[in-house]
């Protein structure tokens, strides 16, 4: 006898929900590893570098936010 998986158990959303835990983590990781250096290094950075590390917090930020819409089942895709 099958049963069916359970919608809490969607295998896409459990992708999805791991994901999300994923680019979390690493913009966490990221925001942290600014904070322990002080902003005061992160001003005495070039403005490219400076820049480099805000798109990355952003990108980890719109993939934490895709991969939370496609758990959440309100996009397809994470």
């Amino acid at each position: 006898m099958t049963r069916s998986i359970p919608e809490s158990l969607d295998p896409k959303r459990l992708e999805a929900h791991a994901d999300l835990f994923d680019k979390l983590s690493k913009l966490r990781t990221l925001l942290g590893m600014l904070h322990s250096n002080g902003f005061e290094h992160f001003r005495s950075l070039d403005e490219s570098r400076q820049a480099d590390y805000l798109w990355t917090c952003m990108e980890y930020a719109d993939w934490a936010y895709d991969a939370m819409l496609a758990s959440d089942g309100l996009k397809d895709e994470a």
